[in-house]
């Protein structure tokens, strides 16, 4: 090889090396726009993916909540309307007439332990009607709870009216 001939090696070597980049970058430049327009619509597709997923579990959950019945658990907050009638028909409690329903927390005893059970599994707005054995009510009867109050003084002349709820005040103790 030559001196001469080592510059024009090195030469055409360098022409190709600029022409390289220039196509490159004008290439590239080209791409970059088609590179953010395919980002553009991936974020839209997967937007438009994740909106659709949403929607789907929240149809799911909306038809879950509106086709299932509610059924009255413990540690729920109930009302219930209710009447409490003895084995002849007579009845001794009603809330029916109120405007109010009975309202109490499932499982805390603050009811008898029959009615509880009665309310625990049924659905809104379902009637159901249940004899409660004494047990599960007021109790058996105990002959040792009856009390016999003289009718003197203030009681010697009222007249005392069945099923009626009356306060007695003993002033001496």
């Amino acid at each position: 090889m030559t001196d001469t001939e080592k510059p024009a090696e090195t030469t055409v070597p360098e022409e190709k090396k600029e022409n390289v980049p220039e196509d490159k970058g004008n290439a590239g430049a080209k791409k970059e726009p088609e590179k953010e327009t395919e980002k553009k619509n991936h974020r839209k597709e997967l937007v438009i993916t994740v909106g659709v997923a949403v929607v789907l579990i929240l149809a799911t959950l909306g038809a879950y909540f509106l086709l299932t019945p509610q059924i009255a658990i413990k540690g729920d907050i109930v009302g219930v309307y209710y009447t409490g009638t003895l084995d002849n028909g007579t009845v001794f409690d009603s809330n029916i007439n109120s405007t109010e329903p009975l309202v109490f927390t499932l499982g805390n005893s603050t009811i008898i332990p029959g009615f509880e059970d009665a309310v625990s599994g049924m659905a809104l707005n379902s009637e159901k009607t249940v004899t409660l054995p004494p047990e599960k009510a007021y109790g058996t009867y105990d002959p040792g709870l009856v009390q016999i109050v003289n009718r003197t003084g203030p009681l010697e002349n009222v007249t005392f009216v069945a099923g009626q709820a009356y306060i007695i005040h003993d002033r001496v103790t």
